[in-house]
């Protein structure tokens, strides 16, 4: 599907869930500007409750593919009689707990379902690169150090410091925001745009050492097919 009308039914569809949302952004190749459109992807902070209300919604005009309690894939039943994937992805508020609290976590999968997966990996390797480590379902988590087990590194301790928006993730990365649209290019991975005047800043890059194939192959499978 082309960009416009892929642009023009996920609104349509996000109108429809927003109702039951805190957050429901467009993410995926859609929030990219890809000319084409494979399918719409969805990051949705639900509110208390409302998990259930939004997969029956879903469910009156689409065919089950998973249901899962982190994500939710249909397939829309269209009036040609086809059908267009949707990719539903469950963010969480938070946990307040006294002896062990969570920050959310939608800003981490925004940015990952967001994509590209190339721009995903990159992400891992600049964590990395600075002694942390990013889990695109819980955020960037720093203080802890990498140790080698067997054939893999593995990470070991730390909290989570940013996950709540991309640009605290980014900041902590110490790079400028980059705007979706940029995330494809690979001279643009580590290049900050400014969002009001269109410009570039360097973002304070030394290059990565090369992420271990775990943790690379992890941000490349919660971002699959996010270059759709």
């Amino acid at each position: 599907m082309k960009l416009h009308p892929a642009m023009t039914l996920a609104e349509a569809i996000q109108r429809e869930l927003q109702p039951f949302c805190h957050k429901c952004e467009i993410a995926g190749s859609i929030r990219r500007a890809r000319p084409e459109v494979n399918d719409i992807d969805f990051v949705i902070l639900p509110k208390a409750g409302q998990i259930d209300a939004i997969k029956e919604r879903c469910k009156q005009r689409c065919r089950v593919i998973r249901d899962g309690d982190q994500n939710f894939i249909v397939a829309l039943r269209m009036p040609d009689h086809t059908e267009f994937q949707l990719d539903i992805f469950f963010a969480h508020g938070g946990k307040d707990d006294l002896l062990d609290p969570q920050p959310g976590n939608f800003g981490s999968l925004l940015l990952c379902r967001t994509g590209s997966k190339e721009h995903n990996i990159q992400i891992v390797q600049r964590a990395k690169s600075r002694d942390m480590r990013w889990n695109p379902y819980a955020g960037l988590i720093a203080g802890g150090e990498w140790e080698f087990r067997g054939q893999d590194s593995v990470y070991v301790g730390g909290r989570i410091i940013a996950s709540e928006t991309e640009e605290e993730i980014f900041e902590a990365l110490g790079m400028k925001w980059v705007a979706p649209h940029f995330r494809e290019a690979a001279h643009n991975f580590f290049t900050g745009i400014d969002p009001a005047k269109g410009s570039a800043h360097s973002a304070d890059y030394k290059s990565a050492p090369r992420a271990d194939a775990t943790n690379a192959s992890t941000a490349s499978a919660h971002s699959a097919d996010s270059t759709r």
